[in-house]
């Protein structure tokens, strides 16, 4: 077997360099240009660092993301669908937090898979607000408040319920209706009427 004898090399080498068979590299191993692979081959790292943004792409799209969100992009065309998975053991959290300089876990999505089988969406603020709009970002639903909260919707949002129980007041500024004919009104003398 030959063996070659190596000697300290300058910083910096230009041209290009082939390996054929395996190479490995102990220390830190630093790029400026681009590291590719075939389409069909498989690499593995234990941890990856990126100081910048993320792509993956199984397709090319035309519609880009949104600057304010455009720092992990997954981009996919096939008749499947494109999709993020969270896995992890059956009893321990699968989380998905939101978090600033201060604190890195403002509000969670989180799954617990213990006895409770119970999803999670809030946050950790004892001021915080869960809205859910819709259209350009018109407010239809929003629980507030903590555990003395309010649960509230637009001025037009309809709720339905099977039966309504309250140990409190009930409050309404205009009728209230049963099938459409009873009414209690409160503008009629504060009178309850019964078929109509």
């Amino acid at each position: 077997m030959a063996k070659l004898k190596l000697k300290q090399l300058g910083k910096v080498l230009s041209g290009s360099l082939q390996v054929s068979g395996s190479s490995g590299v102990t220390g830190s191993f630093s790029t400026t240009g681009n590291i590719s692979g075939s389409s069909s081959s498989t690499g593995s790292f234990g941890h990856v660092f990126v100081d910048g943004k993320v792509l993956i792409q199984e397709s090319a799209l035309i519609a880009g993301a949104r600057t304010n969100a455009d720092d992990l992009v997954i981009k996919g065309a096939g008749s499947e669908g494109v999709g993020i998975s969270i896995i992890g053991s059956d009893s321990y959290f699968k989380n998905l937090n939101f978090g600033g300089v201060s604190s890195n876990r403002d509000a969670v999505i989180s799954y617990s898979g213990t006895s409770d089988n119970k999803m999670t969406i809030g946050t950790t603020k004892a001021s915080g607000i869960i809205n859910i709009v819709t259209g350009n970002g018109d407010e239809s639903f929003r629980i507030s408040g903590g555990t003395t909260g309010v649960v509230s919707g637009s001025s037009t949002s309809t709720g339905s319920f099977g039966t309504l129980k309250t140990a409190g007041h009930i409050n309404a500024s205009g009728r209230i209706f049963e099938s459409g004919t009873s009414v209690i009104d409160h503008a009629t003398a504060m009178a309850i009427v019964f078929g109509g």
